[in-house]
């Protein structure tokens, strides 16, 4: 896992460096009640939530330092100065976990792995992924002539030894340099939190993308959620890089076994246990497409273009990620032969 954490982590770093010298565009903020007392935050593509009890807010990951001030803000102006004294990790992820420490005093609760995955790696640790691609003198490290934007401009802070490259740690370190520690775990399947009357339950569920996850249910408002393993009403992430299918299954299964009427996921749309449904039959349905091409001999080329699932082309992603779906299944079928 440390290693999938890693390449995601650097992966974010060459992501953000794409973006060059331009200036980014102020935050897209946004609070919007769910069911009851839980309310759904939004921080540009990411969301979390939190519910308010009559003794202070509970909050399932604060996505950054800039998103945590805000919402800080806003929960004790809307909420009678309401104070987040509960704050829950989903998982470590850096784009979810950061920006606890803004709420001051509170709990940050995860599960036991969570403390293992954010060690950084070791000082002589590989570069992966992008970051490897980058490497063009394959020395290790990533040079000034290497990088670009916001890496470019931050090189200096980065290369913390200053010795004019950038190693795996000092990229993690980069990433990850605004989350904390949780200051309580869970080592069993569940972990209830009783806070004002109310109580949240941390469901454990380890996947290819996190072996840390939890998925956050709100059982008085029949409200679940879950965070990057399941997004509604939109295709799958680009060229599905870490697919499984017997990991996919086992997490839409376990979204269909709670007794929940609202699914809230972390990036997108909200939605219900029938959307969770939908998903499962996409992925019938791109897995056979995809087969059924390579059984007659056709080419990725081929099955891209005659495989257009068009009764998924109004959800999200559709436009750019559908052929990308396709190499992704295709590649999958392919190594599991």
């Amino acid at each position: 896992m440390q290693k999938n954490m890693l390449t995601a982590a650097c992966l974010g770093l060459l992501m953000a460096a794409s973006a060059g010298a331009q200036t980014p565009a102020a935050p897209v903020h946004s609070i919007t009640r769910v069911a009851g007392n839980v309310y759904r935050f939004q921080s540009n593509e990411h969301f979390g939530v939190f519910m308010v009890t009559p003794q202070g807010v509970l909050l399932v990951d604060p996505i950054n330092v800039e998103t945590a001030t805000w919402v800080k803000k806003e929960i004790a102006g809307r909420f009678n100065n309401a104070k987040v004294v509960d704050v829950l990790y989903s998982h470590h992820d850096w784009d979810h976990a950061a920006g606890a420490d803004v709420f001051t005093g509170a709990k940050i609760i995860s599960r036991v792995e969570t403390d293992k995955e954010l060690q950084p790696p070791a000082a002589d640790a590989k570069l992966t992924g992008a970051n490897a691609a980058a490497d063009k003198n394959n020395d290790g490290l990533l040079q000034l002539n290497e990088v670009s934007g916001a890496t470019a401009q931050n090189f200096a802070k980065i290369d913390k030894d200053g010795n004019g490259g950038l190693s795996a740690r000092e990229l993690f370190q980069a990433q990850y340099d605004d989350v904390v520690l949780p200051t309580e775990t869970y080592d069993t399947p569940v972990k209830k939190i009783t806070l004002g009357g109310k109580t949240v339950e941390m469901h454990y569920l380890p996947s290819k993308h996190a072996n840390d996850l939890s998925l956050i249910y709100f059982p008085a408002e029949k409200v679940l959620f879950v965070v990057d393993v399941i997004s509604l009403k939109r295709v799958f992430f680009r060229n599905m890089s870490d697919f499984d299918e017997p990991d996919m299954i086992a997490t839409l299964d376990k979204a269909m076994s709670f007794d929940a009427a609202i699914v809230v996921p972390g990036h997108g749309e909200i939605g219900t246990k029938q959307d969770v449904q939908d998903i499962r039959q996409y992925m019938t349905d791109l897995k056979s497409g995809v087969q059924a091409g390579i059984t007659k001999g056709e080419t990725l080329q081929q099955i891209q273009n005659e495989l257009t699932l068009d009764k998924y082309s109004k959800w999200g992603g559709y436009a750019d990620w559908r052929t990308l779906n396709i190499e992704g299944m295709y590649a999958y079928l392919n190594k599991s032969k």
